[in-house]
């Protein structure tokens, strides 16, 4: 039997936004066993982060190449992901996967502005929606919506940064898929690092060394799921289009709302039902459009 060459990568890409989805259970585990999310992030960051900054420094040495680009990306990329892990201890796992998932709207307006694309009925319809789902999330009741807590404006700013990632990344075709990936876990351990130093409440708060003994089980469920799936993530994109891999993220948003209403006992009402539609909608219209108007596989990034 012959498969299809994109069906490999299509299941990465589908399987890690299912893992992402996922991914509030071990951090508030963590957090629940003493160990903050910040301090998760550092101490898994700096596992991989390590390894990663050796082999930049050994192809700089060896070639004298070395896109100093990607180590930007890579900061930016690390706050994403710090800011969204503690989004997840500091308000409801439902509003930090629509609010980071509004990607639609800051998309078109990072590509408008940054790479001069063309802005189409669809995008201003994908960023009407999104907009409409923001309002709705963040509650519209009393007037104009506001961000109510820490965790609400660091997912937001996490889908701000992603978005504007995503814009470099494609804008960098000479650097290799293996370098972004390193330079993402040296950011993450940068800004990890930085985090932890940081008088936010509950999060400089360092784990004992019982704590981190007793959370073996969920560090480790941490480190094997979570930190491969970057891998699969970069690995996946640079063989599909952007438009395609965007499809097979939202798996994360299904993931993601249908085990927080399920587990995290948080409320799950008609109010956060809007929210789900207008932004999946959202990103469903901005997807199309840019399945439509899609180039070539591996137009954007270069396999390494």
């Amino acid at each position: 039997m012959k498969y299809s060459p994109t069906l490999m990568p299509s299941l990465a890409i589908a399987g890690c936004g299912a893992i992402w989805g996922l991914y509030w259970i071990p951090i508030r585990q963590l957090d629940a066993s003493g160990i903050p999310p910040s301090w998760t992030s550092l101490i898994t960051f700096c596992l991989v982060g390590l390894v990663s900054l050796a082999a930049l420094v050994f192809q700089k040495v060896r070639t004298g190449r070395l896109h100093w680009s990607i180590i930007l990306t890579g900061l930016i990329t690390g706050t994403c992901f710090v800011f969204y892990a503690v989004a997840l201890i500091m308000t409801e796992v439902v509003k930090v996967v629509l609010l980071f998932y509004l990607t639609p709207v800051w998309s078109t307006i990072l590509g408008k502005f940054l790479l001069d694309e063309r802005i189409t009925k669809f995008r201003v319809t994908a960023v009407g929606m999104g907009l409409a789902g923001l309002a709705v999330i963040l509650g519209v009741e009393s007037g104009l919506p506001k961000i109510s807590n820490l965790g609400d404006l660091f997912a937001l700013l996490a889908g701000v940064l992603w978005s504007y990632a995503s814009v470099r990344v494609r804008d960098d075709p000479q650097a290799k898929v293996w370098e972004h990936v390193a330079a993402f876990y040296v950011g993450g351990a940068v800004i990890s690092g930085i985090f932890v130093l940081l008088p936010i409440y509950g999060l400089n708060n360092p784990p004992s060394i019982n704590a981190v003994q007793d959370s073996m089980f969920w560090l480790t469920i941490f480190i094997l799921a979570y930190l491969p799936s970057i891998f699969l993530m970069f690995w996946g994109a640079q063989l599909l289009s952007p438009a395609r891999v965007g499809i097979l993220l939202m798996t994360e948003i299904i993931f993601g709302v249908a085990s927080a209403s399920l587990l995290s006992g948080e409320p799950f009402g008609w109010t956060e039902a809007v929210g789900v539609i207008l932004i999946v909608g959202a990103a469903v219209v901005d997807v199309s459009d840019r399945l439509a108007a899609s180039t070539p596989a591996n137009a954007g990034i270069k396999r390494g």
